[in-house]
């Protein structure tokens, strides 16, 4: 293993878990009791409890994207367990992490090293001890869309990246429902296209007979990369108010929040700018009228902040 590149801390925001009454010990209870009476578009809530996890197709997917089995993963909205167990048993070193306390001290008495976290809240240390984050169909709706691309750009700094793995069950009930939900639940490699036109992060996909595994990783300079906007992206949360237009004029005052030089905040804040053209593009498209509302604008947590280049 490659030493893990160093990444900014997590925002220091309050994180309020969307949907949660869906993830509670008590909504899993019903689904386990009643689950024929569940409705259609809520069973996808729940297909980590009755997806089956191949021990032999994790394994060849894991060989087939070059993952060795013995990489450090840390999972990040474990929920009720069944992926984190898969990834376990063909020999990895599996970190559990989930934002309801419930399901970590469950984690726990299976023997698992288990934390009370949120995606934001992920830290520095766990990150740098992570070779793979990991996940089982922790869409961004769980997440939220403004606290969204900060986080995930902070675990594509690790050797592997992230692999995510959804049931086809999920997908298909996706493609069953119809305007606005569907294009609320998007899918996990969509949310991720503009990190891979900016930064050129590598894509593979790989289908099993029950899960797609989508994996997600940058090479040595594109970590780098990443790692550099997100120092300047933690500087600009904690400097600035949201609303601020962010220049090269505060360049100095960025870079004096970070290890960085004056230059290489420059070069950052262009990126930055690049990011969020590419996340509204659609938008733009879509509402023609708002794109100088929307222009430049990137959400970095809760706070909304303009690039200008």
């Amino acid at each position: 293993m490659e030493e893990t590149i160093f990444t900014s801390e997590p925002l220091q925001e309050i994180i309020e878990l969307n949907q949660k009454e869906f993830f509670t010990k008590v909504a899993v209870e019903k689904f386990r009791k009643e689950e024929k009476d569940i409705e259609k578009s809520r069973l996808r809530h729940y297909n980590q409890l009755i997806t089956q996890f191949d021990d032999s197709a994790t394994r060849f997917v894991l060989s087939k994207l070059k993952i060795p089995i013995q990489a450090r993963a840390t999972i990040y909205g474990g929920f009720t367990g069944e992926f984190a167990d898969s990834l376990r048993r063909v020999g990895m070193s599996v970190v559990f992490t989930d934002p309801l306390e419930e399901w970590v001290e469950q984690a726990m008495k299976k023997g698992f090293i288990s934390f009370k976290l949120a995606v934001q809240q992920i830290p520095k240390e766990l990150i740098e001890r992570t070779d793979l984050f990991a996940s089982f169909e922790c869409y961004p709706d769980l997440i939220g869309y403004n606290e969204f691309y900060y986080p995930l750009m902070r675990f594509l700094t690790v050797e592997y990246g992230i692999l995510f793995a959804e049931s086809k069950a999920t997908v298909t009930s996706m493609h069953e429902e119809a305007g606005s939900i569907f294009q609320e639940l998007g899918t996990f490699r969509r949310w991720l296209r503009p990190l891979w036109r900016v930064y050129g992060i590598q894509r593979k996909a790989i289908k099993t007979k029950y899960l797609n595994f989508y994996h997600i990783f940058g090479k040595p300079e594109t970590r780098k990369l990443l790692n550099v906007d997100c120092q300047v992206s933690k500087a600009v949360y904690d400097t600035f108010a949201s609303g601020y237009r962010v220049t090269t004029v505060d360049t100095s005052k960025i870079a004096a929040g970070t290890s960085l030089d004056n230059l290489t905040v420059d070069m950052s804040i262009k990126r930055l700018r690049e990011l969020s053209d590419s996340i509204n593009a659609p938008y733009i498209k879509s509402f023609p009228f708002m794109a100088s509302n929307l222009e430049g604008s990137l959400f970095i947590g809760s706070k909304r902040f303009y690039f200008s280049v």
